[in-house]
């Protein structure tokens, strides 16, 4: 009989589900024991207020990143943690959803976001269902709304060990129940791929250093069309892709940059399905530090330069990636622009990081997310 898994994430942002998806085809593809169930809990929200959370969030996040970091600050605490998670569990009141994951009655729920977790444990409360919840935080600091209300059975799956000692001086976690296998990803990569023709599919015959720089994450950002334009008019040595996400007008802002400036090195894409691929053309990104496009940086060992932090997590995302050396952080045009005519005439400055990074294990993080799935699932009768 096969064992029964929920998979929950929400879509503020696209990071939860990127991860969610990562697990969802590692499962499918590794054992067809489990029968998974994949839900985005914004789709069973409160209409309007549902919606409405998810752009202010992302209104935030892109266009006001210091009161963005102040609303996230003010709820990382015990009490404000509680009292915020209370109050947002309000938009999840559906009996649908409700029915829906009680009837299919999980072994174990898999948790990308914070609201997925605390759906489970309200569930549970009311003695509806039972199962084991692990916790997945897709971020390199562990906010106050992932360890509320914690449970003895229940795990987490951290980004680095510095993470779970943030949790340990935070709460009463079980040592042995934070897992410190860094942020699961699992990127398909065929076994045949060929960086010289996967270069002259974009036009690159030169043998310049080669950027792929994300233009703001899933939903994409006009913040980086500044530091796209002083790149373009320094004519740098330097080979661009420049991805701009679902944001078209990005994309029509960016395209017209490359044609006034004739900057034949510098090829726009709007969104993009083959993020594995281009990752592979790099010598370096440049990205705002989300932890998921940073980590999947990590898992290609490449370097990265951080530009337009939303504050928040990912201001704990920026000074992981700095402290250990993966990534330089930049606020300002003037000094990110020094940085690439530096680098641009002495390459081993950034490409020194990579052996940094592939010291990191995160190419086993979905390995070892899957072999704790497994233990787990071996108690459940």
């Amino acid at each position: 009989m096969k064992k029964k898994m929920v998979l929950l994430y929400a879509t503020y942002g696209s990071g939860h589900k990127a991860i969610a998806n990562y697990i969802n085809n590692y499962f499918n593809d590794h054992n067809n024991s489990y029968e998974i169930l994949l839900i985005d809990v914004l789709d069973y929200a409160m209409p309007y207020l549902g919606r409405f959370s998810k752009w202010a969030n992302e209104t935030l996040m892109l266009k006001f990143p210091s009161l963005w970091n102040i609303v996230y600050q003010s709820s990382n605490y015990h009490l404000s943690g509680k009292i915020s998670a209370d109050i947002s569990m309000n938009l999840f009141k559906n009996k649908q959803l409700e029915k829906l994951i009680c009837d299919f009655n999980p072994d174990i729920c898999l948790c990308t976001h914070f609201f997925g977790a605390e759906l489970v444990k309200r569930y549970i409360k009311k003695g509806m269902i039972d199962p084991t919840i692990v916790n997945i935080i897709t971020d390199y600091d562990p906010h106050q709304f992932w360890i509320n209300h914690p449970r003895s059975k229940d795990y987490y799956v951290v980004g680095s060990n510095d993470v779970k000692q943030s949790i340990l001086s935070l709460s009463k976690i079980e040592p042995d129940h934070i897992m410190p296998f860094g942020i699961p990803i699992h990127p398909v990569v065929p076994d045949n791929f060929n960086v010289i023709k996967a270069k002259k599919k974009y036009l690159i015959d030169n043998d310049n250093l080669t950027c792929v720089f994300f233009g703001g994450g899933g939903n994409g950002s006009l913040a980086s069309l500044k530091y796209l334009k002083r790149l373009i008019k320094s004519n740098l040595p330097l080979n661009v892709i420049f991805i701009t996400g679902k944001n078209e007008k990005c994309k029509k802002k960016a395209d017209n940059l490359v044609e006034e400036y004739n900057a034949d090195n510098v090829i726009v894409l709007g969104f993009c399905n083959n993020v594995p691929e281009l990752l592979q053309l790099a010598d370096f990104v440049i990205t705002k530090p989300g932890g998921v496009q940073t980590t999947e940086c990590i898992y290609f060992g490449k370097p990265m330069i951080l530009i337009n932090s939303s504050g928040g997590q990912e201001n704990a995302n920026y000074k992981y990636l700095v402290e250990l050396d993966y990534a330089k952080k930049f606020k300002t045009v003037f000094f990110f622009n020094r940085y690439l005519k530096k680098i641009c005439r002495e390459p081993k400055i950034i490409l020194s990081k990579r052996d940094n990074i592939n010291e990191n294990t995160a190419k086993e993080s979905m390995q070892k997310l899957y072999g704790l799935v497994e233990e787990i699932i071996k108690d459940v009768k």
